[in-house]
């Protein structure tokens, strides 16, 4: 990949990420992995894009873009829920809270 396209792609990185921040998709997926009220169970995350994916489903996003969603979540080295707040949700609960026992 040559650096022009090296820096479209960390721009349309940068834009999905705070694109996904504004539609509160971050705070549900940390809502239901760690959530706030310790009275709120806590979903395990198994390794998989389940709690992503029912989220991206909610929200106003197609099927092209959610398995682009996705893509870009995999380019980064995150392979899971809980390894998507890890890489991309510096200041979620789970990073903070559970961060040493994700991945």
């Amino acid at each position: 990949m040559d650096e022009q396209n090296l820096g479209l792609f960390l721009q349309i990185g940068d834009d999905i990420v705070a694109d996904l921040a504004r539609a509160g998709y971050f705070a549900q997926l940390d809502d239901r992995l760690c959530p706030a009220d310790p009275a709120q169970p806590r979903t395990e995350c198994i390794h998989r894009f389940v709690g992503s994916i029912a989220i991206l489903r909610e929200l106003p996003v197609d099927l092209y873009d959610i398995e682009r969603i996705l893509n870009f979540f995999r380019a980064q080295g995150a392979h899971c829920d809980c390894q998507v707040l890890m890489k991309l949700a510096p200041e979620s609960r789970f990073r903070e809270q559970c961060g040493s026992a994700a991945g």
